[in-house]
């Protein structure tokens, strides 16, 4: 830690991302940072030049505080003291990078699971070989490294327009998967090859800065949309869409979060009681893309998927979030306690020479 004497360093509590609990960073004046233990009296430092600093620019003591109040007239008991209580404060309201989620042991029993202890993503590969595969979804996008197609293919997204009039809903442990059922051709045109849509599900967070399974320049969205299709050859492309948080409900999201109170359990389905119009779930611009070889992003991974991540941003409301958050991924007659599916993504896998091409539409 800096000296708590100094007169040039400064202090923030704060949270580090996948971190547990608070920290606390001493800034010094040369701009470099040190997290660690936390030391009172730099607390203290930093409260005393605060109050130094509204002294001076108002000429008297700010409001509440008089001269015998002052840390410096203080005894120091009683700087520590203070020091010591607004730690423990600012420690307390902290908020975790994870929230205060409760562990589900049911996800230890499970094949595979994001958030088990034996079973989740860094364990998948010894189950799934292909999961520690070379060319593995999701990864980061970073715009700076892409590489900008000029005569890229337009991804035209044929009869998704059509309202879906029938499809299902299953709660499948993992995430929330529509099915259409209606026999409509939605599909969509990749390297001369069709490629019909089969399903749709989401991937989700705890909070409104993650969930996404794939990030743009390093940002993580809400949610995640991924849209699978296959062609005749059983191959596979999936168009992926990310959601940001809003505090304003997404109307074609309704079709789906009017019914997820009804499958709030693992293998719970119902079919969707309105249309449902893919085509409304798409960026405006849907042309525009993000293009690269990976894998399916759940076990057993596997590889020689065609991805299309849109440009184009969608929102989602906070509340249909949640409803979203209030699934489990266990059955009701087990142990469900903790057992919330939330933060369904898989972590970020290495490019390993991949190329990212964008289109230039």
């Amino acid at each position: 830690m800096a000296s708590s004497t100094g007169t040039n360093t400064r202090l923030r509590a704060h949270t580090h991302k996948g971190a547990k609990t608070g920290s606390i960073s001493v800034f010094s004046k040369d701009g470099t940072t040190k997290a660690g233990p936390i030391d009172p009296l730099d607390f203290y430092s930093s409260y005393a030049r605060a109050i130094d600093l509204r002294w001076t620019l108002k000429g008297r003591p700010p409001v509440g505080i008089s001269i015998g109040q002052h840390p410096r007239h203080m005894n120091p008991s009683n700087m520590f003291t203070i020091s010591f209580l607004f730690a423990v404060l600012i420690l307390h309201i902290l908020p975790s990078s994870e929230g205060a989620a409760i562990t589900c042991k049911i996800d230890d029993e499970e094949q595979w699971s994001y958030n088990g202890r034996t079973n989740g993503p860094s364990a998948w590969g010894e189950r799934y070989p292909t999961c520690f595969g070379k060319q593995q979804s999701p990864i980061a996008i970073n715009t700076k490294d892409v590489v900008i197609d000029l005569f890229a293919q337009k991804l035209q997204m044929k009869n998704y327009d059509i309202p879906v009039a029938k499809a299902t809903i299953i709660n499948n442990g993992h995430s929330a998967q529509v099915t259409p059922k209606d026999n409509v051709a939605r599909t969509i045109e990749v390297d001369g090859s069709t490629y019909t849509f089969q399903q749709l599900h989401f991937h989700w967070g705890s909070r409104y800065d993650q969930g996404s399974e794939h990030t743009l320049d390093d940002v993580r969205y809400a949610l995640e949309a991924h849209f699978v299709h296959t062609n005749k050859d059983n191959n596979i492309a999936v168009v992926g869409v990310f959601f940001q948080s809003d505090t304003h409900d997404n109307e074609a999201f309704q079709a789906i979060s009017n019914v997820l109170p009804q499958i709030p359990f693992k293998d719970n389905s119902v079919d969707l009681q309105s249309d449902l119009i893919l085509n409304d779930l798409l960026p405006s611009n849907p042309a525009g893309y993000y293009h690269y070889d990976g894998s399916l992003t759940t076990p057993a991974c596997s590889e020689g998927v065609k991805w299309f991540v849109l440009k184009g941003i969608k929102q989602i409301g906070e509340k249909q979030l949640n409803e979203l958050r209030n699934l489990y991924s266990t059955t009701k007659d087990k142990d469900y306690a903790g057992c919330q599916i939330t933060n369904n993504y898989r972590p970020l896998q290495p490019l390993n020479g991949r190329v990212v091409i964008e289109s230039a539409n």
